[in-house]
């Protein structure tokens, strides 16, 4: 026969298998939350309309130039109808052969003639310029 012990021991084995027999009903699982969240898009159009906007130019002063690579004060008064030493008496410059990139040089042959404006009159009118209704 079986020793006491050993009795207990088959008992709890039998016991521990039983309980593990039947599954107990298990809670369901919870779907995951999972929220995509489109990657933001840049509008190109949009945002070129921006920049353009943003660096609008503004308008030179008349008679103004700004120097360029590869300038030279020959060039520009050749391009501008005038001359080296009005170009250098107008921007007091003491050395001629020395002008740099972005150096802004008044032409004195755009500002020519805008301050010296005459108005002719035929001889058959009257001075009096007075409009009439």
């Amino acid at each position: 026969m079986m020793k006491r012990r050993d009795q207990l021991a088959v008992g709890l084995i039998l016991a521990a298998l039983v309980g593990c027999g039947t599954p107990v009903a298990s809670r369901p699982t919870p779907k995951p939350i999972v929220n995509l969240t489109a990657a933001p898009t840049i509008d190109l159009d949009a945002t070129r309309e921006a920049y353009k906007n943003e660096l609008q130019p503004t308008a030179q002063p008349l008679g103004l130039y700004i120097v360029r690579d590869g300038d030279t004060l020959e060039s520009i008064a050749l391009a501008f109808n005038t001359s080296v030493e009005e170009i250098s008496a107008t921007n007091k410059l003491e050395d001629i052969n020395v002008i740099s990139i972005g150096q802004p040089l008044i032409i004195p042959s755009l500002i020519s003639g805008t301050n010296n404006l005459t108005i002719t009159m035929p001889l058959n009118q009257s001075k009096d310029l007075t409009p009439t209704p």
